[in-house]
C-alpha cells in the first residue's frame, strides 16, 4: 500500500509539473490566446486543492511514521534489555555451575575426614581452597575480558563506519573517552573486589590457625598496605607475634597466593615476609617448620650439633625446595 501511494504521488506530481511548465512556455510564446488562458486559470483552484491534499497526506504520513518509529525504538530497547538480562543470568548460571563443579570434590574430601580431626580439616582447606579460588577467579576474569573485548570490537566497528566530518570526529572522540573511562572504572572495581577477597582469604588463613582477632586485623592492614602500595608497614603497633601453628612454608605460600591473585608479580614477597613476619624468620624462635622436626634438648645429637646448625639445615632445605 505504501509503495502504491508513493507511485501515485510521483505520477500526479510530475504530470502537474510538466503541464504547468508547458502552459507557461506556450503562453509566453503567444501560442495560447487570452480565452484559453482564462479557461486554464479556472483550474488553478483545483490544483491548489490537490497540492493541499498532498501536503496533508505528507503530514499525516509523517505523524504516523514518527509515532510508530518511536514505538518500534521503545520495543527494541525493551527487547535489548531482556536479552542483556538473559545474558547476565546465563553468566551467573555458568559461574554457579563452575563453582559447584570445583567445590564439590573439596567438600566431599572434608566430609570423609573423621570428626574431631581439626588439623586435617585445616590442612585440607589451606592446601585446596587457594587453588580452587584461584581457578574460579581465573575463569571469571577470562570470561569478563572476552566479553569486554567483544563489546569493544563491536563499538570500534560502529565508530569506523562513521563519516569523517567534524561532528562525527567529535562524536568519535567523546565515545573513545567514554570507553577509556569505562575501562578504568572496570579495572578499579576489579581491583577493589580482588582486595576485598584477599582480605577475606587473609582472615580465613590466620583465623583457622588460632590467631587472635586483634592480630588478624593487624595482618589484614599490613597485607592491604602491601598490595596497594608495595610498601611494608614499619609501625611497631602492627607487630605480629609468632603463631606456632602457622609454619614458614604455609606463610610463604600465603604470600605467593595473594601476590599472584592480585596480579602484582613485581612485588618483593621475601622482603615482605622478613619485615612483617620477622618472628617466623628471625632465627631466635625455638620451633621451626615443618612440625615433625624432632628437636628436643634431651636428645644427644641435638645437644651435640646445636640449635644454630639445625636452623641452618632447615633454612637450606626450604631454599632448595
Amino acid at each position: 500500500m505504501k509503495k502504491f501511494f508513493s507511485i501515485l504521488e510521483n505520477i500526479i506530481g510530475y504530470t502537474l509539473f510538466f503541464a504547468f511548465t508547458a502552459f507557461v512556455i506556450l503562453y509566453f510564446l503567444g501560442v495560447i490566446d487570452e480565452e484559453t488562458r482564462m479557461k486554464v486559470m479556472g483550474y488553478i483552484p483545483y490544483c491548489y486543492l490537490g497540492a493541499a491534499i498532498v501536503v496533508l497526506y505528507k503530514l499525516v504520513a509523517l505523524v504516523f511514521t514518527s509515532f510508530y518509529q518511536i514505538k518500534i525504538e521503545k520495543r527494541k530497547e525493551y527487547l535489548d534489555e531482556i536479552l542483556a538480562w538473559q545474558k547476565i543470568e546465563e553468566a551467573f548460571t555458568k559461574q554457579e555451575d563452575m563453582l559447584e563443579q570445583e567445590l564439590t570434590p573439596f567438600i566431599e574430601n572434608v566430609k570423609r575426614m573423621p570428626e574431631g580431626n581439626t588439623d586435617a580439616i585445616i590442612k585440607e582447606i589451606q592446601d585446596r581452597l587457594p587453588e580452587v579460588v584461584q581457578k574460579l577467579v581465573d575463569q571469571r576474569v577470562a570470561e569478563i575480558k572476552q566479553n569486554m573485548t567483544k563489546e569493544n570490537e563491536e563499538r570500534i566497528q560502529e565508530i569506523n563506519v562513521l563519516s569523517a566530518n567534524v561532528s562525527d570526529v567529535l562524536e568519535r572522540r567523546e565515545h573513545l573517552l567514554n570507553l577509556e573511562a569505562e575501562s578504568k572504572r572496570c579495572q578499579e572495581d576489579e581491583r577493589k573486589k580482588r582486595l576485598a577477597k584477599t582480605e577475606e582469604y587473609t582472615m580465613l588463613v590466620f583465623s583457622l590457625t588460632g590467631t587472635s582477632v586483634e592480630d588478624v586485623e593487624k595482618v589484614c592492614d599490613i597485607v592491604k598496605l602491601f598490595i596497594e602500595t608495595g610498601q611494608v608497614a614499619s609501625n611497631k603497633d602492627l607487630y605480629i607475634p609468632l603463631n606456632k601453628k602457622l609454619r614458614n612454608a604455609e606463610l610463604k605460600q600465603f604470600v605467593t597466593n595473594i601476590i599472584r591473585y592480585n596480579g602484582k608479580d613485581y612485588l618483593d614477597g621475601d622482603s615482605f615476609l622478613q619485615t612483617a613476619f620477622c618472628e617466623w624468620f628471625s632465627g631466635k624462635k625455638k620451633r621451626i617448620s615443618p612440625k615433625t622436626t624432632p628437636c628436643c634438648p634431651k636428645i644427644p645429637w641435638c645437644q651435640r650439633i646445636g640449635w644454630r646448625r639445625i636452623w641452618k639445615d632447615c633454612v637450606n632445605a626450604f631454599n632448595n625446595k
